[in-house]
């Protein structure tokens, strides 16, 4: 009767492990001396090698050709997996679960997940259902079932469009280049989005390209990596299209030292920066080309991929003014401060204009040399010209011009009211966040950078004149503000007019006058008691004699230096601990020409 071996029982804690039997190996026979059975050891062991080696040798080809039927199964799928138009983003036997997970992104192509389902592996694209999903749920503008979208005024017709892009050149296409002018041609024609010339050095590649644009018509943006490269550029361009918009943007910072701080010293260091002027002015006129003709050819930086604004804000801050047309004049004024242009009666640069009578002349962001002379005739334009700024000579009539901003960034007064709004509530949530967490110097130099231009602003003489210009200017700006004069009468109709132009400012008037004490003590106590303090303080009052200085009494003399000295130093002087109560805060002295220059009725 056989017998059932009997299992090894498996070792537990520290026990040995059972050994394996000696039994069944047959004994060999050795025969002869000890030297006989040495050598026929050996030759056993050899024989029992080689047959070792062939053994690994043989497993290893199977394993390397099993390797090589895989990575060729891998290949196939791969190869299965591309279409003509697009390539597979990840490899899955299920075209329904690759659609549903939006693979395969190919433009065109529209199924749904139940024909996805029907499609053989590796042709399968994604579905519009499922981008959208994708799109969707991580889009942090998608809200209540919608993409929100900014406001975008219609744009208004381009006033020098329909001119035709015509190449100059004295040379002729040769050698490669008639075939690489057609066949870019025809792949823009046929919608093709990317396209590769390739040349050496001296291939005439930009005339080639020069050629392209000219055969299609098309405006056209050519990026640089460099500003020396995208300088080079610009002036080839500007030799071969010289009737045609060909304008430069790269970046205008000469010197920029962005804001820092030092925790160890509590140091704040403001951002500090210098602009090229001239590559402003190039700047101004490549966004104008844009906005305004067919035939533009920018060469730009990578700059021009950093965003400058709103393109809708921007158009719609630009106005136009043809002969003929009625206007109040200090609407147009206000409408260029607005622009951000600069009043400059003596010293009359681009991005700025003058008031001479019923002569406005402006000097546009966009033009170098040559500024523009309104003549009014009462309320109308009685003529538009075109004149040298530096030697004032008329260089041609115009019948109408468009103002474009002097700032890339300007922004409409209601959508800043909006935002300065909004940054109020948000400062209050964060300041009461930082307190809440102890963090009461953080929240201090919070407040003190978020306040420094939209808290209160005191302006005294703000009822006509550069008063009434400054209080404009600082509104613009957010402000909140008091304005003083002696004119009760034209003090209200002038806050009534600020208030009808800035409905969300708080704008508030005190009749007073700054060269009496009593006044002085009573316009800081208002301040003290409607407001947590003072940002700056604006003196503008004063006044003169219509007569030649040598003419004045003593009383005369006595009078102008209490009105336009004085006064200012004392209400400066009590206004000072109000100021005090902000680090970044500011006293503003307006003086009067004729300190710079004789002028007959006094100095």
């Amino acid at each position: 009767m056989a017998k059932t071996p009997k299992k090894s029982p498996t070792p537990s804690g520290f026990e040995e492990a059972p050994q394996a039997s000696f039994e069944g190996v047959p004994a060999r026979e050795l025969s002869g001396s000890v030297s006989d059975w040495v050598k026929q050891l050996e030759a056993e062991a050899e024989a029992a090698s080689v047959e070792t080696q062939r053994e690994l040798a043989s497993k290893a080809g199977k394993h390397r050709k099993k390797i090589e039927i895989e990575a060729r199964k891998q290949s196939e799928k791969v190869a299965m997996a591309k279409s003509s138009r697009g390539t597979s983003m990840g490899v899955s036997s299920d075209p329904k679960t690759r659609a549903a997970a939006g693979l395969n992104p190919v433009a065109g192509m529209d199924v749904s997940l139940e024909e996805a389902g029907n499609l053989a592996p590796g042709a399968v694209t994604a579905t519009v259902e499922a981008l959208s999903s994708l799109i969707e749920s991580g889009n942090p503008l998608f809200k209540d079932g919608k993409i929100w979208t900014p406001h975008r005024p219609a744009r208004p017709q381009k006033s020098e469009g329909g001119i035709a892009i015509r190449m100059q050149s004295d040379y002729q296409p040769a050698g490669d280049q008639p075939t690489a002018i057609k066949d870019l041609v025809e792949g823009l024609a046929n919608d093709d989005r990317t396209q590769v010339l390739l040349g050496v050095t001296g291939s005439g590649k930009t005339f080639t390209m020069a050629k392209v644009i000219e055969a299609t018509q098309r405006p056209a943006v050519i990026l640089a990596p460099n500003k020396t490269l995208a300088a080079q550029l610009y002036s080839e361009f500007k030799n071969f299209f010289p009737d045609n918009a060909v304008e430069y943007f790269v970046s205008y910072y000469d010197y920029y030292q962005p804001e820092a701080y030092v925790p160890r010293s509590d140091t704040f260091i403001e951002k500090e920066s210098s602009i090229n002027e001239q590559i402003d002015r190039m700047r101004h006129a490549a966004t104008r080309a844009i906005l305004e003709r067919d035939d533009c050819i920018i060469i730009a930086s990578v700059s021009c991929i950093y965003g400058i604004g709103s393109v809708e804000t921007y158009t719609a801050m630009t106005f136009q003014m043809n002969v003929g047309d009625r206007l109040d004049q200090r609407q147009l004024l206000a409408d260029l401060v607005a622009q951000q242009y600069k009043r400059q009666d003596i010293n009359f640069v681009r991005g700025s204009f003058r008031v001479r009578g019923d002569t406005i002349e402006i000097f546009p962001a966009h033009l170098e040399d040559a500024a523009w002379r309104i003549s009014m005739f009462g309320d109308e334009i009685d003529a538009i010209t075109e004149f040298d700024p530096l030697t004032g000579k008329k260089t041609g009539e115009m019948k109408s011009v468009k103002i474009y901003a002097n700032s890339h960034y300007v922004t409409p007064r209601p959508t800043l009211n909006g935002a300065i709004k909004s940054i109020k509530e948000e400062l209050k949530v964060r300041l009461a966040e930082l307190e809440k967490g102890g963090r009461l110097l953080e929240a201090q130099r919070l407040e003190q950078r978020t306040r420094y231009d939209i808290e209160m602003m005191e302006a005294t003489g703000a009822s006509a004149g550069i008063g009434l210009a400054i209080a404009r200017e600082l509104l613009g700006f957010g402000a909140d503000l008091l304005i003083v004069g002696r004119d009760a009468d034209a003090l209200e109709m002038a806050r009534d007019e600020l208030a009808d132009a800035y409905p969300d400012r708080e704008i508030h008037g005190l009749a007073a006058d700054v060269a009496d004490d009593e006044d002085r003590r009573e316009i800081l106590d208002w301040v003290e008691d409607h407001s947590d303090g003072l940002h700056i303080l604006v003196n503008n009052a004063g006044g003169n004699i219509s007569k030649p200085a040598t003419e004045y009494t003593e009383d005369e003399w006595r009078g102008i230096f209490e009105t336009n000295l004085f006064s200012a130093f004392e209400l400066s002087r009590y206004a000072h601990p109000l100021l005090a109560r902000h680090a970044a805060s500011a006293i503003v002295n307006v003086g009067s020409v004729s300190g710079l220059t004789h002028v007959r009725s006094g100095a």
